[in-house]
């Protein structure tokens, strides 16, 4: 009701638009660009999003033990992206208020169900633009 939502190349997307957006969401979209996109992704979302509006983009856990088998199976996968990297560009992008939230529950048996940043599969971090 009341909340109009786009489908789109998100790049391709926050480069023609000039539109104020209260939010970008990524799901399962970064690891699936190069390095230089994905700087420009947060970039323009940042420039987009108007004040008190959020990012929010969630991927692969690269701490998981077994990462490797689920990112290395989809070839559409570039590269990895760790949460203390995108954290730190959403940071420097100028986005305020970082949360890390661990999801998709993926325990294992020799990993401590303490250890939250290992026994999930996902992670997402949400940032809020001042």
């Amino acid at each position: 009701k009341g909340i109009d939502v786009i489908q789109s190349d998100g790049l391709s997307f926050l480069r023609k638009s000039n539109k104020p957006l209260s939010g970008v969401s990524l799901i399962e979209v970064i690891e699936h660009q190069p390095q230089q996109d994905i700087f420009e992704i947060v970039q323009l979302a940042y420039d987009r999003i108007v004040s008190g509006g959020i990012i929010l983009s969630e991927t692969i856990n690269a701490r998981h033990p077994y990462f490797n088998q689920g990112f290395y199976s989809d070839f559409t996968h570039v590269r990895p992206v760790t949460d203390e990297f995108l954290s730190f560009l959403m940071q420097y992008t100028g986005f305020k208020d970082i949360k890390l939230i661990f999801t998709v529950p993926a325990p294992v048996s020799f990993i401590s169900p303490n250890d939250l940043s290992r026994i999930y599969w996902c992670y997402t971090l949400i940032g809020k633009k001042p």
